[in-house]
């Protein structure tokens, strides 16, 4: 059930669990509060259990905030969010290169290290072909 969700806390300074009243799950544990970031449900609180295998899921607020904050909301999301994915774009593609030029380097090693093999071969009177 946790993996319909987009789990986030329902604040800076309040954690999954600090809350009143408290929601217990059939297994008598408590709740953890979560905010939906999702675009059909965008800011709407939701309980959750935490423990495993338990599928106690619920609506927090019985309302939906209006159409305006909802929009807003998703805007401000989207915002936050672009950038971090924009960097991960960078970090991938900045590792790919390092593993080309890698890759380069150690092709380029390995030709040189032919070339030098090939001369070595020369001076001491030995070519391809030849049988040891």
């Amino acid at each position: 059930m946790g993996s319909r969700f987009r789990q986030s806390y329902t604040g800076l300074a309040l954690g999954p669990l600090q809350y009143e009243p408290m929601v217990f799950c059939k297994r008598r544990m408590k709740a953890a509060r979560w905010i939906s970031w999702r675009d059909e449900n965008p800011c709407c609180r939701y309980l959750m259990c935490w423990c495993r295998g338990c599928k106690f899921c619920r609506w927090y607020d019985n309302d939906k905030p209006s159409e305006v904050v909802c929009t807003l909301i998703m805007y401000l999301r989207d915002t936050v969010k672009n950038p971090r994915r924009e960097k991960n774009e960078l970090r991938s593609a900045i590792d790919d290169a390092m593993n080309k030029l890698e890759e380069e380097r150690s092709g380029n090693a390995v030709a040189v290290r032919m070339a030098v093999t090939e001369k070595e071969a020369e001076t001491i009177g030995w070519r391809r072909g030849d049988s040891c």
